[in-house]
């Protein structure tokens, strides 16, 4: 039987993170992953889309400066080059971070975990292979899967979830995508980008509804010029599949035909099969892991990233993870900082949000008030033929609450709208630095000093 002072499960940016903290700390740690380092993000998520975008991007920006006249000619991706180079950079990664545990001293069980007891657990490898652990702490980090829809079960070949298709990259004539969130608008925007048609599907009443009305709007507008089929407010009521397409009935009377669906209806976690009945840890809805301010499960269980359902974002997982450690370590005793973390959608519109919303400022009893300026006048955005979209910063009192933006490159302003949130600027605190000349940030910090408006 393995000691540990720490044993994670999950292999994900949050697992990771928590493993290589905790021996850098000084405790003895064993990592658990069932089947691929990296988790949902590296495999399945940020860096595979993001290369899918990236090889797409130059026919995108083409489509924008042939509008104006300025460029002609085709630009065309080798599907199976990009393939190939998906699974060239995939596993590079998952080698650079096997080795960086081993180095740390990590020891890392590939199988399946399931705890026993309150500080054990056993972890099924291949042919049936067994390993005990007993840990001090044990820390939750196994992430979510794709949530699926009753009556529409992804068969890896006409509906496919976000992982089917990212595994085939198939080139259907037409693809219907249900969810408007970020999965299905970059995944919309990749296949659009390859000759898809495309039709989009949101129970909820807009385009990207996580995001501000401003921002849906925006991105509504940018999908009716490229002429994407958009049904909101509606829900797939079933599906009729023949040999070349599907045909979805939506509650609204409407059918849609498509030759292949993407269903991209949100996550569901990864807590089924954990015996997690025997560490004391409590499972709320469809089995997220509930925790209290400091990320604790149990007396002696973390449950951090997606598993937990504050955020599914990768860089949120890792921050929670890092925290963990601290609190562990007894780096600190704090509660867990509660904020939203930033947030990007790489679609065309970019979108990128940081800090707290109207809605959620409202909901907390705040005055808030707005403001915000095009970026039409901004020469980065001249300059990619992008002059769709807009910078909104979300105050209340005087200082700065929150920013969200939707257009060209916005995601590059991240960063730096973060930092602003996090120490409460003020307009006074613009004058304190020099915006580069010309850049998108120029029109950030026109943001900040525009004239404000109450929101009611």
């Amino acid at each position: 039987m393995l000691q540990s002072d720490l044993c994670i499960v999950g292999g994900g940016p949050a697992g990771c993170k928590a493993a290589l903290d905790a021996a850098a700390a000084g405790l003895k740690t064993v990592l658990v992953e069932r089947e691929h380092l990296g988790g949902t993000c590296l495999n399945w998520g940020c860096i595979p889309t993001k290369l899918l975008l990236g090889a797409v991007a130059p026919k995108t920006e083409a489509d924008h400066l042939r509008r104006l006249r300025l460029v002609s000619g085709n630009v065309e991706v080798d599907p199976a080059a990009l393939r190939k180079r998906i699974q060239s950079v995939l596993t590079a990664s998952r080698k650079a971070m096997r080795d960086r545990l081993a180095a740390a001293g990590v020891q890392l069980i590939m199988g399946q975990a399931r705890f026993t007891s309150p500080n054990r657990l056993c972890v099924e490898g291949e042919d049936n292979a067994t390993t005990e652990v007993a840990f001090t702490t044990a820390l939750l980090a196994c992430g979510t899967s794709p949530q699926h829809i009753p009556g529409l079960k992804p068969d890896g070949e006409t509906i496919l979830d976000s992982n089917q298709i990212l595994d085939t990259l198939p080139q259907p004539a037409s693809l219907a995508v249900i969810g408007a969130g970020a999965i299905g608008l970059e995944m919309a925007e990749y296949f659009h980008a390859s000759g898809s048609r495309i039709a989009l599907i949101e129970m909820q009443d807009r385009l990207a509804p996580l995001e501000d009305p401003d921002v849906s709007r925006q991105v509504l507008r940018a999908a009716k010029k490229r002429k994407w089929e958009i049904h909101t407010g509606c829900r797939v009521e079933r599906a009729e599949q023949t040999a070349d397409s599907v045909t979805l009935h939506l509650d609204s009377g409407t059918a849609v035909q498509a030759e292949m669906v993407l269903v991209a209806a949100g996550r569901q976690p990864n807590s089924a099969g954990l015996g997690l009945e025997h560490t004391g840890a409590e499972i709320e809805g469809h089995g997220w892991v509930t925790v209290d301010g400091y990320l604790k499960a149990a007396p002696n269980v973390y449950a951090v990233g997606d598993i937990n359902g504050r955020t599914l974002l990768a860089h949120a997982a890792e921050d929670q993870a890092a925290y963990a450690v601290r609190h562990l370590t007894a780096t600190t005793a704090s509660p867990y900082a509660e904020m939203p973390p930033p947030s990007c959608v790489y679609a065309d519109p970019e979108i990128m949000r940081v800090g707290w919303s109207v809605a959620d400022l409202q909901a907390q009893g705040k005055p808030v008030q707005t403001a915000q300026v095009p970026l039409a006048a901004n020469p980065i955005a001249q300059a990619h033929g992008q002059t769709q979209g807009l910078i909104k910063t979300i105050w209340s009192g005087d200082r700065l609450q929150g920013i969200t933006a939707v257009g060209c490159r916005v995601s590059h302003l991240v960063t730096a709208a973060e930092i602003m949130v996090c120490q409460g600027w003020t307009k006074e605190d613009i004058p304190g630095y020099i915006f580069a000349h010309p850049t998108l940030d120029e029109s950030l910090r026109d943001a900040v000093l525009a004239e404000r408006a109450d929101v009611s």
